[in-house]
């Protein structure tokens, strides 16, 4: 039954529009304060902490204080306030909390957002205008505080949320862009959300950045985008471009605008909005973002043309501003064509014609690197652009207009890119041909006073036909066409006519042009021509360029064909076996000598001797491996002669008279024997190259290392040898990489060894650590070389086999350091040489004690299974292999400490090894848990403390010796080698093994001088007492401090109490 009262209530809602009651209402949630600590809180704090809020958020944004007064007077019920009230209320929160986002991190804005959430329960009136601020900070934990106090519920664009209010977890922008790909609704919502703050035009750097993020993994989800997203997105992204300001806004949409056009082809109305807005801030090194865009547009998208306005922005900045603004890494060929086309077509008409325009297009033009970087596309846009102009008038006063116009930049073009003007010709032609367009005022622009040329019988010889003959379907048509142009060229020379430099420059670019020609003849035709190649009407520098670009493109990057397995099937394979190869090479070969040749090219010798050195060696590898020189390789030989008889290379003066070098042609030989040690550092760096960089690629590196081999029996410099060896390991992995032969890298392989080995014999070496090999960077050579053969071990097995056992020992420290030291080298690499290491252990290699202790340590700090197997195997030849310490190899190696760097040689002499009936005992218990130490670096520590242990190990009379092995081997490893195994030891046990060693150096200690203390032997045995107080738990300080630790307590004692010290502690029962 209703009440009165109900009914009286019913009535005031009804006539002042409050709506009805809504869910149950519970506590207001808190982002700062637990449930338990909120409810002590009285509400006038609540109040005091939103007003203390508002005073220090408004020191990051002023226009938070003009909100301070929704904190102050009483707190009213929004229940009962009136629909106008509400929303009146609901507009400031939305404002303050739009102010708050870009701060919502900070303890001041969320001590606002506290208040809200109290006195205006917020989280049920206000729930888009707090996932507004707070989606921006998605991840973070106050985001995920604040969810599970929304009302969410009967919310269809948040009611997704209610799973992370059931179980509490961050929002990952992952799963919020798989929802968003899924319904758009969320995107529309914070594209709102950034709409209003761009209007704002406050800086919120989390908004920009989440929304841009957000944007990119919706987009990277979909497969084709469909036409309600595209439409959901460009109001938001035409908003952020057109307003530069805040620059965050402006970028992130640069970045989603870019994402855009990969994934979907825009109307052409959005395609010009986007590139003028970019054009607009094209400007300097700032403006880089906004050209890459525009270039991106315009490589991505089917993009007619630059429209008006965009030109008008770039040239309202300056050619320079432009310049600067050019991204170094990206392609803006396609930009700066169309620039210049549309800048032109601009000019061409009188009404929009303005000085800042031409400015624009001849400030570009002008800028030699650029023109030379994008020759091809500007060239092709002059004169397109001017072919169109002339296309849509017929009145010959405004074609004489426009060719005038159009003089300036052809003049540009010719003067510094005349191939590509060239190309950009014959294109033009065909362009005017398929317009029905008349072609003379094109001959006016290219040649404006040759139009006529007088020929031999006095007919008129008109260029546009001189041009048209460049690309005419006969190849034989093509062939005098060059020889024509080169004639006319010669003569126009020698006898002083009157042709302008235009039309000499011209025909010459059209005659260099050909070596593009699809047929040898043509291309054969220009080769010949020392005319051409000499004529000052080409720059060096052109020909050159030419000539560089011509033979990358015939070698194909070095591609061989079939598998290769002797440096002759390689020279055949790359310069032999195609005929196009092998009928062009020599002829460009000649024509670099002509080049070379000239007076006015020296900048360019050096150019043209790095670019063909790589393919002489192949070539000459070649012909000293052929059994008779004639036809082709008659050819090959004369040009390479006249190259080198011009070359100022030092490796190509050689002497091919001399007597050859063994196992070398007399070509190979003659360059080896002219070659100094920067000569031969040259040659490894060839040898070694990246394929691609170098013209035959694989073929003349392998050729280099062929000179290098036999120019190393001369030149044997350490730094010479470690560059070689260097060389040799690059090469390696090219050849694995290219699945050929390791047979073509063996003779610079074993050259690098011989070089890098000591005339010293293996008697003469010591405990002392002192190296086999001639220098600290032959030993580092002796290294690489050794991964070179453990890459391919099987084809290297002999050679190693010779040098580990047959008395050369460069390889001996090196193999041991791979096996068992800490190397990071390719895993394979790793067990590979611990493979080895077995085989020349089980075949008489005298192995030390010490490499237990190495094994375990190196099981101990290894993930890889390969590496793990290949340790335990070593560690089963260890049983059957013959112990020998007379030599420590081991130091020589750096894989251990010398014994005095530990302790007294008379005190630790015997603690380094185990009688042979504890050694056996020791590694068959070790070789018992087997399966365990191949599970993971973990089981090597278990095994080591079950051995040593008091269940299972070894016997109570032997655990001592044992421990006391342990102790002194991983006092003589690096410390980060050590430290996986340190805490296997029993602390008790090794406290006492150490007791008898410790004794003897007190008494040692105290028989010597004290000036002897000073000056050195204070730090011979720490680390044995850092091991023992380690193993007992104990930390010191510093790993190799002075003076002994106290086991109990650490602390490091003076050196007037160490002697009583000693006495205290050894005399104490452990």
């Amino acid at each position: 039954m209703t009440t009165l009262l109900a009914k009286q209530v019913a009535a005031f809602r009804h006539q002042h529009g409050i709506s009805s009651l809504g869910p149950k209402r519970t506590a207001a949630p808190s982002v700062l304060f637990t449930p338990q600590e909120a409810k002590r809180v009285e509400p006038e704090a609540f109040a005091a902490l939103a007003l203390r809020g508002v005073e220090q958020a408004s020191l990051l944004d002023p226009e938070i204080a003009s909100y301070g007064s929704l904190f102050e007077g009483p707190q009213r019920d929004r229940d009962l306030m009136t629909r106008e009230e509400n929303a009146a209320l609901d507009e400031k929160i939305h404002h303050l909390l739009l102010l708050l986002s870009p701060h919502l991190q900070a303890t001041s804005a969320q001590e606002c957002l506290e208040g809200l959430l109290y006195r205006y329960h917020a989280h049920r009136w206000n729930v888009d205008d707090l996932m507004g601020a707070a989606l921006p900070h998605h991840d973070s934990p106050l985001f995920t505080k604040l969810v599970q106090g929304l009302h969410v519920e009967g919310k269809p664009l948040w009611s997704w949320l209610a799973t992370l209010k059931a179980k509490p977890a961050a929002l990952l922008r992952s799963a919020l862009a798989k929802y968003c790909a899924k319904d758009i609704a969320v995107l529309i919502f914070v594209g709102k959300v950034m709409e209003e703050n761009l209007k704002l035009q406050k800086p919120n750097r989390a908004l920009m950045t989440f929304y841009a993020a957000l944007w990119l993994d919706t987009l990277a989800l979909q497969g084709s985008l469909a036409q309600e997203l595209v439409q959901a997105l460009l109001p938001t992204l035409m908003l952020m471009l057109r307003r530069p300001q805040p620059k965050d806004a402006f970028h992130a949409g640069l970045t989603i605008a870019g994402a855009l056009c990969t994934k979907v082809e825009l109307e052409a109305s959005v395609q010009s909005k986007i590139i003028h807005f970019a054009a607009r801030q094209a400007k300097g090194a700032e403006g880089q973002p906004a050209t890459a865009l525009m270039a991106a547009v315009l490589q991505l998208q089917a993009v007619q043309s630059v429209d008006n306005a965009a030109v008008k922005a770039l040239a309202k900045h300056g050619p320079e501003e432009l310049l600067e603004a050019l991204p170094v890494g990206v392609d803006c060929g396609n930009l700066l064509a169309s620039v210049v086309k549309a800048g032109l077509g601009q000019l061409a008409e009188p009404s929009e014609a303005s000085e800042e325009i031409e400015a624009l297009i001849l400030g570009l033009l002008r800028d030699a690197p650029t023109l030379r970087r994008y020759a091809a596309p500007l060239s092709a846009a002059v004169l397109q652009a001017f072919v169109s102009a002339i296309a849509g008038n017929s009145s010959a006063k405004e074609r004489k207009r426009i060719t005038k116009l159009y003089q300036e930049p052809v003049q540009l073009l010719s003067g510094t890119v005349p191939a590509a003007l060239a190309e950009a010709i014959r294109r033009a032609v065909d362009q005017a041909l398929a317009l029905e367009v008349d072609t003379e005022p094109l001959v006016s622009l290219l040649a404006p006073a040759c139009a006529a040329v007088k020929g031999e019988e006095g007919d008129q010889e008109k260029l546009l036909p001189a041009v048209q003959a460049f690309q005419h379907k006969s190849a034989k048509v093509r062939s005098r066409a060059v020889q024509t142009a080169v004639a006319k060229l010669g003569e126009d020379q020698e006898e002083g006519t009157q042709v302008t430099q235009e039309r000499r420059r011209l025909m010459a670019s059209l005659a260099l042009q050909s070596l593009d020609d699809e047929n040898v003849e043509v291309v054969a035709v220009a080769l010949k021509q020392e005319t051409l190649w000499t004529s000052s009407e080409v720059a060096p520098s052109t020909a050159a360029d030419v000539l560089s670009a011509a033979l990358r493109r015939l070698l194909r990057h070095g591609q061989f064909k079939g598998n290769p397995k002797t440096l002759q099937e390689l020279f055949r394979s790359l310069l032999q076996e195609d005929s196009r190869v092998r009928a062009l090479f020599p002829l460009m070969i000649q024509a670099s000598a002509w080049v070379y040749g000239r007076e006015d090219a020296e900048e360019e010798r050096r150019r043209l001797d790095a670019l063909l050195l790589p393919p002489l060696l192949l070539a000459f590898a070649g012909l000293d491996a052929a059994e008779e020189v004639a036809g082709p390789l008659l050819r090959l030989e004369e040009a390479a002669a006249e190259f080198c008889k011009v070359s100022e290379e030092p490796l190509l003066k050689g002497d091919r008279a001399a007597e050859a070098d063994e196992g070398c042609g007399p070509r190979i030989s003659a360059v080896a024997q002219a070659a100094d040690d920067e000569a031969c550092e040259r040659l490894a760096d060839l040898a070694g190259a990246q394929a691609e960089v170098q013209l035959a690629g694989l073929g003349s590196q392998v050729a280099a290392a062929s000179v290098l081999a036999a120019a190393l029996q001369r030149q044997k410099a350490p730094k010479l040898v470690l560059r070689s060896a260097a060389a040799c390991q690059r090469l390696a992995k090219h050849l694995v990489a290219s699945s050929l032969t390791s047979d073509l890298l063996k003779p610079l392989w074993k050259a690098c060894l011989e070089a890098a080995a000591s005339p010293a014999s293996s008697s003469s070496r010591r405990k002392s650590g002192k190296s086999s090999l001639n220098s600290a960077g032959s030993a580092e050579a002796a290294t690489l070389l050794l991964e070179v053969a453990l890459m391919r071990p099987k084809a290297f097995a002999g050679d190693l086999h010779a040098s580990l056992t047959c008395g050369a020992a460069a390889l001996r420290p090196a193999l041991l350091q791979l096996s068992l030291g800490s190397h990071g080298g390719p895993p394979g690499i790793r067990a590979n040489a611990l493979l080895l290491l077995r085989s020349l252990l089980v075949n008489g290699w005298a192995a030390d004690q010490m490499m237990l202790v190495l094994l375990l340590a190196r099981l101990a700090s290894t993930e890889e299974k390969q590496v793990r197997a290949a340790s335990v195997a070593v560690l089963e030849s260890l049983q059957a292999a013959s112990m020998d310490d007379s030599v420590d190899t081991l130091v020589e190696a750096k894989l251990l400490l010398p014994t005095a760097s530990v302790g007294p040689e008379k005190v630790c002499s015997s603690m380094g090894q185990l009688p042979k009936e504890l050694w056996s005992s020791l590694l068959e218990l070790l070789l018992q848990q087997r399966a365990e130490l191949l599970q993971d670096p973990v089981a090597a520590h278990n095994v080591l403390q079950k051995v040593l242990g008091l269940k299972g190990g070894l016997p109570k009379a032997s655990r001592e010796q044992a421990s006391r092995f342990w102790l002194f081997g991983l006092a003589r490893l690096e410390p980060q080698l050590a430290a996986g195994l340190t805490t296997a030891l029993p602390g008790a046990l090794s406290l006492r093994s150490a007791q008898e060693p410790l004794a003897k150096t007190a008494q040692w200690a105290a028989k010597s001088a004290a000036a002897s203390w000073t000056q050195g032997h204070r730090a011979r045995l720490p680390t044995i007492a850092h091991m023992s107080s380690a193993s007992a738990g104990c930390q010191p300080r510093h790993l190799h401090c002075c003076w002994l630790p106290c086991p109990s307590c650490c602390i490091w004692r003076e050196e007037a109490d160490r002697d009583d010290w000693w006495k205290q502690q050894l005399t104490h029962q452990v």
